[in-house]
């Protein structure tokens, strides 16, 4: 699995991937756990994407963040299913983020 995040992660969330990476056998029911476990395992990568404006420079939060989200699904039979995107249906999402969705079949 890939992830490409927004560069938004509070401390707890980081916190909890850190310990779960030192000790992937402790991991519970936590789907925060889960994911330093499959980090740990090197099941899971992890990119953070930073927003920028038109001259190249980070922006802050109140302009908007990288929301984007891609999904490839594939059954028994080798039929596939994809996505790209999501629908944030909040003013914020409207107004100020960079918002799409799209989905495929074969």
């Amino acid at each position: 699995m890939e992830l490409v995040c927004s560069d938004r992660l509070n401390k707890n969330d980081l916190d909890a991937i850190k310990n779960t990476y030192k000790s992937p056998e402790d991991i519970t029911k936590d789907h925060v756990a889960a994911l330093g476990w499959m980090i740990a395992k090197k099941k899971l990568k992890i990119k953070i994407a930073i927003s920028i404006d038109e001259d190249g420079f980070p922006i802050d939060e109140s302009q908007g963040m990288f929301h984007l989200k891609v999904g490839i699904m594939v059954d028994e039979e080798n039929n596939m299913l994809s996505f790209r995107g999501s629908i944030n249906e909040t003013e914020y999402g409207w107004k100020r983020n960079i918002e799409e969705i799209k989905v495929f079949k074969n």
